[in-house]
């Protein structure tokens, strides 16, 4: 085995001392931010679950319907009141391109889900009831009369304390 000089082991004792310290001190750094994120870990989970739902429930359309009556208010507002602009926005008659996107995309979705039901109930209908017959066995019977009758006499009394 080959002898380390001093200045070679000064060296490598450094080098360790180096290694320790930055590991301390990546562990004094990273412990915090794995705590957190732990205790975030649960709210992050329902902020996903929510964002996966939205599309689901329609909620994107409703969100493009309110930015197409943000846009709406905002154009109509530059060129008349507050008031009127916001009359024009919601009466109806007055729809623009994105509140016209989103009335089709309404009436496909329902298309849609008249479509699925009906399909449920084809696949419904063509089920046939099904009949279950359960195993047949035999009950075992009592005889109605039977068959040997006690001929003993029922043993006697035990006698009785006179004195108690």
């Amino acid at each position: 085995m080959k002898r380390l000089s001093i200045a070679q082991r000064a060296r490598s004792a450094r080098l360790c001392r180096a290694f320790l310290a930055a590991t301390c001190l990546l562990y004094l750094d990273v412990l915090p931010v794995w705590r957190t994120f732990r205790l975030m870990l649960p709210r992050l989970a329902r902020w996903f679950a929510v964002a996966l739902l939205i599309p689901l429930s329609g909620g994107h359309l409703f969100l493009l319907q309110t930015v197409a009556w943000g846009g709406m208010t905002i154009t109509y507002a530059q060129t008349e009141r507050l008031t009127v602009a916001l009359k024009k926005t919601f009466d109806g008659k007055h729809p623009c391109k994105l509140c016209r996107f989103i009335a089709e995309e309404k009436k496909s979705e329902k298309e849609k889900k008249l479509q699925k039901f009906e399909t449920r109930i084809d696949f419904l209908c063509e089920i046939k009831p099904l009949t279950l017959y359960p195993p047949s066995f035999d009950l075992p019977t009592m005889p109605r009369h039977p068959t040997h009758s006690r001929t003993e006499s029922p043993l006697p009394p035990p006698p009785r304390d006179l004195l108690g």
